[in-house]
């Protein structure tokens, strides 16, 4: 998915700068690893947007950890022909595909969320994987080889070496928990090193820095951290006093400094990316923010935290003087540059809701194609719960997940989510247990699948496996024991990795659920079984996303989802019949025009 910003990015930042290097790739086949993430995916766009200019244009072989789909960074050139995606860990062996021309590998788990989550894949991607492409080159030689490695080599350098060149040989502990990330990094600038000495392979090392931009993921860095707080909560808090100093660079400024490298850079050499324009206090940074967004953010510190007793000093600062004489000037500065990533951020949301609101509706009509040639189905419940399943399935859920559908009658939006990913689940009246086509567990039968949902997500926590279990469940079903004796078993066991969405569409078969048996205040019965609650909109794409995304504190997440029975199309709106109805002619044109 690209926005204007991007656009705009590389088009006046990018292209006019390196217009006649660009030209200079006609024909070339460059391997990218990594390529959907947050720097690779501009010099992918930047490849993309030169090939309309070449006669010749490049092949492009992107190799993702994941899956892309229409929410991926790339997603808009998912079905471009110069573009080969392939799906692979590059932790693991692989073999490139064809002749290359240039390598840059940018494959790396490079928030502290994620490389502290799964320490060992850490390592394996930064080692084993510049391992096998610095093999193929030392056989195959190439053009360019460019290597993303970090700044975070350097650890906390000692204060006369602030601002840090690259000859600084750095100050990292191996035996804390992040090293797993800088010290892979730092064996990996070792191998290519010694495949550049014995064998000559072209090797640029990149030293990236605090790079921030259009793109970024909502990984646990601090921009995006301090970004979404300010947002949601009006309120940044600090664990300590916010005195670390770091230096932060826009992204057309990285892009730009990685282009003047691959371009003009010498092998066999390492350059520091990033920015001198400013070192700033992280509570400086939190400040900007909150004058960015101007919404009243507060700002709060914890004033009586004892600092921390560090080796060095706690400060990122690039000595770019090597860069800077290759002709390399910072251009973006702070207050430009989030301002810049505020306004993709509005963009990107409502491109998103856009889509996901298409989408919703295109599966709703595939639904009453199907539900009308059978002659049997549940259009009411399917239709209550479209919205979310579509907004997990596009832009939650990662390999590590599960999802359970307890309610497993109104599960044709799934059904058509899995044939979607190439998947062949069987078509049945429910779900039944297909792991291999994505159906965890046989559901339908009220009450069975949080229980299964609380064992599934006990096991991760007895292995320490990441990973979120989400359940959803319906409003009646709730007036099944089953529900609260699961309840009780995932609160013992502070289950934070189990997300439980609550259908509440106040409907069952025969009536109203206030009617049938009242289940009264839901919020405090959930809370009394020591669980976290939400209340969201179940059809508004913003607040179900925001809830899907949100963090407990060692308790299991309800997420209570007022919804409405037959959603989209106004005569099944809140009708219970509309349950197991099948429509006729009539009715199926009329949902036809409403869900245009």
């Amino acid at each position: 998915m690209i926005s204007s910003i991007i656009k705009e990015d590389i088009e006046k930042e990018i292209m006019s700068e390196f217009s006649q290097y660009l030209e200079s790739l006609n024909g070339k086949t460059i391997l990218i690893t990594g390529g959907n993430g947050f720097i690779p995916s501009y010099l992918v766009d930047t490849f993309i947007m030169n090939n309309k200019r070449l006669k010749n244009p490049s092949k492009l072989i992107i190799i993702n950890k994941n899956p892309s789909n229409n929410f991926s960074r790339l997603s808009h050139i998912l079905n471009d022909e110069n573009v080969k995606f392939i799906v692979h860990d590059v932790g693991k062996p692989f073999n490139v595909p064809e002749k290359i021309d240039i390598i840059i590998h940018a494959a790396s788990r490079a928030n502290p969320t994620s490389f502290l989550a799964d320490p060992i894949d850490t390592i394996d991607a930064n080692v084993n994987g510049v391992r096998t492409l610095l093999e193929y080159a030392k056989d195959n030689p190439v053009e360019e080889f460019l290597f993303f490695s970090t700044n975070e080599i350097y650890g906390n350098p000692l204060p006369e070496f602030i601002p840090t060149p690259e000859t600084y040989p750095g100050n990292v502990d191996c035996t804390e928990d992040r090293a797993c990330y800088s010290e892979s990094k730092r064996f990996a600038e070792t191998l290519c090193m010694t495949f550049y000495r014995k064998y000559n392979v072209p090797v640029k090392i990149l030293r990236i820095l605090l790079a921030y931009g259009p793109g970024m993921r909502d990984d646990g860095k601090v921009i995006t951290d301090f970004f979404n707080k300010a947002i949601k909560e009006k309120k940044i808090s600090f664990k300590d006093k916010g005195d670390a100093l770091r230096s932060f660079c826009y992204i057309s400024d990285t892009a730009r400094a990685i282009f003047k490298v691959m371009f003009e850079g010498k092998s066999g050499e390492a350059y520091n990316i990033g920015s001198d324009l400013e070192n700033i206090p992280i509570k400086s940074l939190a400040a900007k923010i909150a004058k960015t967004l101007n919404n009243n953010t507060v700002i709060e510190f914890n004033l009586d935290v004892l600092p921390k007793k560090i080796y060095g000093a706690n400060n990122r600062h690039p000595d770019i003087t090597k860069i800077r004489n290759l002709g390399f000037k910072p251009k973006i500065n702070m207050e430009e540059g989030l301002i810049r990533f505020k306004m993709h951020k509005e963009e990107e949301k409502n491109l998103i809701i856009e889509h996901l609101n298409e989408k919703s509706k295109r599966i709703k009509r595939d639904i009453l194609d199907l539900v009308a040639k059978r002659g049997e189905g549940h259009i009411g419940g399917a239709f209550s719960i479209a919205d979310m399943v579509i907004s997990l399935y596009d832009l939650i859920l990662t390999k590590e997940d599960k999802f359970i559908l307890s309610k497993g009658h109104a599960w044709l939006p799934l059904y058509f989510l899995l044939k979607e990913r190439g998947l062949n689940p069987k078509l049945s009246g429910h779900p039944e247990i297909d792991r291999e086509n994505g159906i965890e567990c046989t559901t339908g039968s009220l009450g069975h699948g949080l229980p299964m949902g609380v064992g599934m997500a006990l096991a991760k926590k007895i292995k320490k496996e990441p990973g979120t279990i989400y359940v959803m469940i319906s409003d009646g079903e709730c007036q099944e024991g089953t529900v609260w004796e699961s309840l009780l078993l995932a609160s013992h066991y502070k289950l934070d990795n189990l997300k439980i969405i609550l259908d509440h569409n106040n409907l069952q078969t025969l009536g109203k659920v206030e009617d049938i048996l009242s289940l009264e205040n839901l919020e405090n019965k959930f809370k009394a079984f020591n669980c976290d609650v939400l209340n969201i909109n179940g059809h508004s794409y913003s607040e179900i996303l925001e809830a899907f995304q949100s963090k407990t504190s060692e308790k299991p997440l309800v997420i209570i989802a007022k919804t409405i029975k037959g959603k989209g199309v106004s005569f099944m709106e809140n009708a219970s019949g509309w349950h197991t109805m099948v429509p006729n002619q009539d009715e199926l044109q009329k949902a036809y025009e409403e869900l245009k």
